[in-house]
C-alpha cells in the first residue's frame, strides 16, 4: 500500500519572502502582486520531489487542467 503524505509551508515560504506577508489579505496579496513567487515555491516543492501540489482555495477543475500546460512554460 502506498502512502502519501501531505505537508508544505507555503504559508510560511510566502512570509519569508514577501514583505508585509501575514497581515490582513496577505495570501491574497500575494497571488496578486507576486505571482512568481507563489510560482517559484511551488516549483522548488516540484524540484524538490514533491508529487501533489495544491492550493487553498479558488482552484477548480479548469485550472487543475491547465496546469501540466502552465508548469512546462516555466
Amino acid at each position: 500500500m502506498a502512502i502519501t503524505v501531505l505537508d508544505a509551508g507555503m504559508g510560511s515560504e510566502v512570509s519569508v519572502r514577501i514583505e508585509a506577508a501575514g497581515h490582513g489579505l496577505w495570501s491574497a496579496k500575494a497571488l496578486n502582486d507576486a505571482p512568481h513567487v507563489v510560482q517559484d515555491i511551488h516549483r522548488e516543492y516540484i524540484d524538490a520531489g514533491a508529487r501533489i501540489i495544491g492550493s487553498c482555495c479558488g482552484i477548480g477543475p479548469v485550472h487543475i487542467k491547465a496546469l501540466p500546460d502552465k508548469l512546462a512554460s516555466t
